[in-house]
This record gives structure tokens, sequence and C-alpha cells, in this order.
């Protein structure tokens, strides 16, 4: 069995960017720059490594593959997944598991291996959804900045439907913080696309710069 390919690093999201690199220059505000800009009014969210850690089932998959002679480590696995080996997933063109198939063939698991990875992946990946658990200080933060006025929205690159991030928000107590929860899924298309960014704009009715 061959090892899996090299995989480059890949953005925040996983992604890689097809634009270059932003150069950030800060300068001292001064009381007249602060007075013109406009308020901020909307605040949008990806909630992975930030409402909670849900990496659990990557990392099972890791070590499963790792018995079975794959040789990765989690860091590296997990930009793949987030890459183009799941990107049909994340598109919402294909099923998770059958472009997890695909990949996992790619990769040089055997018919057997992939029978093996299915019937307990579909076990573990229920079992690591209800093991999900806010992060410390989430729930206070979001009510602290919704009872300031701020209008709140999800913009996330995911494998599943807005309508099952809300059904793990109802779980997590985060029901109605959120005016708007968009999901690659969806959209057709993963972040840092900007039609993903236009989407979630109109959805909330806000122009662009």
């Amino acid at each position: 069995m061959r090892s899996p390919r090299e995989w480059p690093i890949a953005d925040e999201e996983g992604f890689n960017s097809p634009y270059p690199p932003a150069t950030i220059r800060f300068a001292p505000a001064t009381s007249g720059d602060l007075a013109a800009r406009p308020p901020i009014t909307t605040v949008v969210f990806s909630p992975s490594g930030v409402f909670y850690d849900d990496t659990a089932f990557a990392r099972w998959l890791v070590q499963l593959l790792n018995r079975m002679g794959v040789r990765t480590e989690f860091p590296s696995f997990r930009c793949l997944l987030q890459r183009d080996g799941l990107r049909s997933a994340y598109c919402g063109q294909s099923p998770y598991w059958t472009a997890l198939r695909g990949l996992l063939a790619e990769i040089g698991l055997n018919r057997g291996q992939l029978a093996e990875v299915e019937a307990a992946g579909f076990v573990r990946w229920q079992q690591c959804e209800e093991q999900v658990r806010l992060l410390p200080g989430v729930a206070s933060t979001l009510e602290r900045l919704a009872s300031n006025g701020l209008r709140l929205a999800v913009l996330t690159n995911s494998v599943v439907s807005a309508e099952q991030v809300k059904r793990r928000f109802e779980r997590l107590g985060l029901a109605g913080y959120f005016a708007a929860i968009l999901t690659s899924c969806d959209l057709g298309h993963v972040l840092p696309e900007p039609a993903a960014f236009q989407a979630l704009l109109d959805r909330i009715n806000v122009a662009a710069p």
C-alpha cells in the first residue's frame, strides 16, 4: 500500500486559497478615523474550532488508517480531507461517504479495508457528534454580543447542511442566536470563494463594501 501523497499547508479553513496573501499594515487610529468608520452591526463565525472541537472523527480515522498501514498524521490528513480530497462533499456535489471512499481508495485501501472503515465509521461518526461540547466562554460571549445589539451569523465549510448545523446548535443551546446559518454544502462554494461570502451578504441583506 502506498503512503498518502504529500499535502501542502492549507489556510485556516483547510482550503488552499487561489488569492495571494494579503499584507496588513497597522497604523495608529485617530479619533477622526474612528468617527468615520461605520459601526459594526454583524459578526460572522465559522464554528469549527471556535465554538467547539469537532475533530474527534478525523482523529479516529487517522488512528484506524495507521493501523491499516497508511502512514499519516492528523494535521496533514485533515488538510487532505478539507482540501481537494473531499471537495465534492464540501460543495454538496456528492455524499460524504461516497467522497471519503474515493479518497481512501486513492491512497491505497482495498475493498475489505474500505468496508471496514465505512462500517465502523458510521457508528463512530454518530458517537463523535454526540460528544461535541461547547468550548469555555462560547455561550456567554454570544449572549453578550447579542445583548449589545449585534447580529450574528454563521458561514462555514461543512460536509453537512445548514439544517444539520442548526440541530447541533439546538443540542448545544445555541438556537436563536443567529440571523443566518450557511454551509458550503448547501451553497456549492467553499470558503474563501467570493460567491460564498456574497451568498451570506445577500441572506442578511448587507451590501458588500
